[in-house]
């Protein structure tokens, strides 16, 4: 799968090596031939958790959580590899005022397999990480662009484009390699709507 799949509460989902539950208290288990591993997510405010799997491993995130959970066929294991600012964090998009229903009303975790490797890359409202299933998380770069959505993955480099600005991002290092932004429009929120649900937002 290219961009992943919603794991719903008390669901269960079959990656093709393995399977992986959620509970109904957000506990993410891991099953395979080899054994059972489980581990409790953070995750308030989440009704499903965003999933992708490989040949051998699963990434996922909860749609209002900020742990970043690797899932290995081998062993089997499964842990919490990071924490990512989500756009309702303190201190960055969003306000405390605003709660849990600021980041799911602005949910867009995409996953994107890198081309020739095994490796993907994690897409969410204002950031991007590049994923290994050896070194967990490569890197994380925050953009703080709530529009910024990922147009493609080449052999090097991963570009976005929101509505103001756009950026290339190196993917062995997590540099920016170039930046461009647009003059200031005013866009109203019909259009911004319309514009979102175009792109799968």
């Amino acid at each position: 799968m290219s961009n992943g799949s919603a794991l719903w509460k008390g669901n269960t989902w079959d990656t093709g090596w393995g399977s992986v539950r959620l509970g109904h208290h957000s506990e993410l288990t891991v099953t395979t031939p080899d054994g059972v591993q489980s581990i409790l997510l953070n995750a308030v405010g989440s009704a499903f958790v965003d999933a992708y799997a490989s040949e051998t491993w699963a990434c996922m995130m909860g749609a209002a959580g900020s742990q970043v959970v690797l899932a290995r066929r081998e062993g089997p294991t499964i842990e919490v590899i990071a924490e990512v600012e989500r756009i309702g964090s303190v201190g960055r998009v969003g306000t405390a005022d605003e709660g849990p229903g600021a980041t799911i009303g602005t949910h867009a975790v995409r996953f994107h397999p890198r081309p020739g490797m095994d490796q993907c890359l994690l897409a969410w409202e204002i950031g991007v990480a590049l994923i290994d299933p050896d070194r967990g998380v490569v890197w994380t770069h925050v953009h703080g662009d709530p529009d910024q959505r990922v147009l493609a993955t080449t052999e090097t480099g991963v570009e976005l484009k929101g509505l103001r600005s756009a950026l290339t991002i190196d993917l062995t290092s997590g540099e920016i390699d170039s930046r461009e932004r647009e003059n200031p429009m005013a866009v109203d929120r019909a259009t911004l709507a319309a514009w979102r649900q175009s792109i799968g937002r």
